[in-house]
């Protein structure tokens, strides 16, 4: 077993290296790797030290993150970025921990990221999960601890190279593996005692065993933290370490410039569309420089890296997997990008028949024609749609640009259920049937609205003794008329009606109909009244059309009529030649009776109101 530690040029301790007034302390036992945490720190330490700054962010590169990060840029005394002290497994810890060590690598180029591993297991079967594959830190720091109650007898050295042998086989190389020495004890931590001076050398020994050249070593602790014994207040323990700084390394110096650190940052996967923008990072020491972007050994695409160390290409993928690469070239040399590891790939959608639907809601129609309207898929612009009724083609219509298209149909009376099917060399595609039928109804009957009915007076007064006068009544139908007319009911029958033209009407059981034009030709009543009443008529008046076969009629008017008695001379006179014309009349034998005086009286008053048979002699 070796009897020295590892060599190395660069010692670190944490906890409490400055001490009240501001000074490097742990520099006076050999540690020139310093545990800052903030700039001034940084840069207060001694010429030739560098600086290890905590962070202990594990959210991802949050606004906080790249604040704390781009603070220290340029700093020459920055030796890396300690992220994280022991965290448990965690697929979305891993991620952060690969964005943050990134980010680190672009925009602070020559700094490292440095993390401790948790011991998922027990110490003498350890387990790791953090790996350069799943955080892309740079180095690892691996901390069993050999004096300590879980191991038999409370000391056990093995668990050292145990350790360092399953980080390695978890994916941790040789190089990135940084000791963590134990130098603490007691107080709060019960489970760990303080190693003696004899216990730290052979610690030391161990490890030069497992791990001889790394990074850096790191000795835990030299401040207290649970009111233990640490470095800075145990001398001999102290004596130990100061010993092994002064003889395992030389001064570090500043890294020596290196090629290009590349990273794509898109994820790949499958993609739909061959256009696709790439992205990634350079360092930002190489900002202004050019990355190629390869599928393969073939250059794809170019980018020029910004101030940032962002960079972005456009590219058209090929059919299938395209294994995508970047690399970038300085003076010092050329750096290459991880392969994305879902590959990027583009498809183009299997070839279907046309999507065909009719967007006209359907319903009850009053007219024959109508226009129907529907969608295709745009993919078919330039296609015919053919629209159907049931199995019969109605019409024909050109899809547009857009998809959309309409056709002019004539229904036929009833149901028509349409349909509309378009054909590609894929097929054929039919819309869903309308729900709701297209249907066509019969023209609604003309209402009384369309013929106008007038009657200028609704009360006349026929002169006396038999006279006339016009009745005033006017009709006006609608062009489309084919009958128009008037039906007058309630004329007596000593009345007549005469037009304009020449016609006259009596009355009868179901009233006269008189034409439009014989209505407005002009229509005069006469009255042949004779008697010694005053009697009055009422005429009931309606109008009467017919359009397209289908009768309608207007409201019913009334007009009455009044009928003075005859003056009371041209009464005797009259009933005096009408006796006398009786009298001849029973005389030649009425009715067969001789005998016409004791039947006159009882005759003329039969016809009392009802005497134009008496206007001429009768003989027998």
């Amino acid at each position: 077993m070796s009897t020295t530690g590892p060599t190395t040029a660069l010692h670190y301790a944490a906890n409490g290296n400055f001490d009240s007034n501001g000074v490097y302390a742990a520099g006076a036992d050999g540690f020139n790797l310093a545990d800052v945490g903030s700039v001034s720190e940084l840069d207060s330490l001694p010429a030739g030290d560098k600086g290890l700054v905590y962070l202990g962010m594990t959210d991802g590169v949050t606004a906080a993150f790249t604040a704390a990060v781009d603070s220290y840029i340029g700093d020459p005394k920055l030796y890396g970025f300690y992220l994280v002290d022991e965290p448990d497994g965690s697929a979305t810890t891993a991620a952060n921990l690969k964005a943050e060590a990134d980010y680190i690598a672009a925009h602070v180029p020559g700094a490292i990221s440095y993390m401790t591993e948790q011991n998922l297991s027990a110490d003498t079967t350890p387990s790791f999960y953090y790996t350069p594959a799943n955080t892309d830190i740079n180095l690892f720091g691996l901390d069993p601890y050999p004096v300590n109650t879980n191991v038999p007898n409370g000391l056990d050295y093995n668990i050292i190279p145990t350790a360092v042998a399953a980080a390695e086989k978890a994916g941790i190389p040789l190089a990135d593996i940084v000791p963590v020495y134990q130098a603490f004890g007691g107080g709060g931590y019960t489970t760990y005692g303080l190693p003696s001076a004899a216990q730290a050398q052979q610690i030391l020994a161990t490890w030069g065993a497992a791990v001889p050249n790394p990074a850096f070593d790191y000795a835990y602790s030299w401040g207290t933290q649970e009111s233990d014994t640490a470095l800075s207040n145990d001398p001999t323990l102290a004596a130990v370490f100061a010993a092994h700084n002064a003889s395992s390394g030389t001064t570090p110096t500043t890294p020596a410039p290196v090629a290009p650190t590349v990273a794509i940052t898109s994820a790949g996967g499958t993609m739909t569309q061959a256009a696709q923008t790439i992205t990634g990072t350079v360092d930002v020491a190489d900002a202004g420089s050019t990355v190629n972007l390869l599928d393969g050994t073939t250059q794809v695409g170019t980018a020029t890296v910004g101030s940032t160390g962002a960079w972005s290409a456009k590219v058209t993928l090929n059919q299938g997997a395209n294994v995508l690469t970047a690399t970038d070239t300085n003076a010092t040399g050329t750096g290459t990008s991880k392969a994305i590891t879902d590959t990027l790939t583009a498809s183009t959608p299997t070839p279907v028949a046309p999507t065909v639907a009719i967007t006209s809601a359907g319903g009850a129609m009053t007219q024959a024609a109508q226009t129907i309207a529907g969608t295709v898929d745009v993919a078919d612009a330039g296609s015919t749609v053919k629209l159907l009724d049931g199995t019969t083609q109605v019409a024909t219509a050109t899809v547009g640009a857009t998809g959309a298209w309409s056709a002019n149909v004539t229904l036929n009376q009833g149901a028509n259920v349409l349909t509309a099917t378009d054909t590609n060399a894929t097929g054929t595609g039919k819309s869903s049937a309308i729900t709701d039928t297209l249907t066509a109804s019969a023209p609604t009957p003309p209402t009384s609205s369309t013929l106008t009915l007038a009657i200028a007076d609704s009360t006349l007064h026929v002169s006396a003794g038999g006279g006339t006068v016009g009745l005033g009544i006017t009709e006006t139908a609608p062009s489309s008329a084919t009958a128009a007319s008037i039906t007058i009911t309630g004329l007596p029958r000593y009345e007549t009606i005469t037009d304009g033209l020449g016609d006259t009407f009596s009355g009868g059981r179901h009233g006269i109909k008189i034409s439009e034009a014989q209505v407005n030709s002009g229509l005069t009543l006469t009255s042949n009244y004779q008697g010694t009443s005053d009697p009055t008529a009422t005429l009931q008046i309606t109008a009467n059309d017919t359009v397209a076969g289908v009768a309608s009629h207007s409201a019913a008017q009334t007009l009455t009529v009044i009928d003075p008695p005859a003056t009371s001379t041209a009464a005797s006179t009259t009933t005096t030649g009408q006796l006398a014309l009786l009298n001849q009349y029973i005389a030649g034998g009425f009715d067969h009776h001789s005998g016409g005086a004791p039947l006159m009286s009882n005759v003329a008053a039969s016809f009392a109101h009802d005497d134009s048979f008496l206007t001429s002699s009768r003989h027998a």
